[in-house]
C-alpha cells in the first residue's frame, strides 16, 4: 500500500526485485557439534590441498579439486551463493492493490 501511494508501480518493483541477491550466511555456534563439523571441513580442505600438489593431475581435475574446496570453505560459513529473486507471477497484480 505504501508503495502504490508513494507511485511505485508493480513494474518497478518487479523490476527492483530481479535485481535483488539474497547471501544467506551460516555462523558457527559454539557447540561441540558445530566445532567437530568445521574440524572435518578443515580437514577435507586439508587434503584437498595436498592432493593437488601431485604434479600427475589433470586440468580437470585440478579445477573440479578447487571447486570443491571453495564448497568446503563456503559451507562452513561464508555466503552460500547469491540467488536471483523474481517476484511470483501474481505479485504484480496485486502489488499495488488496496484491499
Amino acid at each position: 500500500m505504501r508503495l502504490a501511494a508513494a507511485g511505485v508501480t508493480p513494474t518497478q518493483v518487479a523490476a527492483l526485485l530481479q535485481r535483488l541477491l539474497v547471501e544467506p550466511v551460516f555462523t558457527a555456534h559454539p557447540t561441540e557439534a558445530t566445532r567437530r563439523t568445521l574440524l572435518e571441513k578443515e580437514q577435507v580442505i586439508g587434503r584437498l590441498l595436498v592432493e593437488r600438489l601431485d604434479p600427475s593431475r589433470t586440468p580437470d581435475e585440478e579445477r573440479a579439486a578447487l571447486a570443491r574446496i571453495r564448497e568446503e570453505i563456503t559451507a562452513a560459513g561464508r555466503p552460500i551463493r547469491s540467488l536471483p529473486l523474481a517476484p511470483p507471477s501474481w505479485m504484480s497484480s496485486r502489488m499495488c492493490s488496496s484491499t
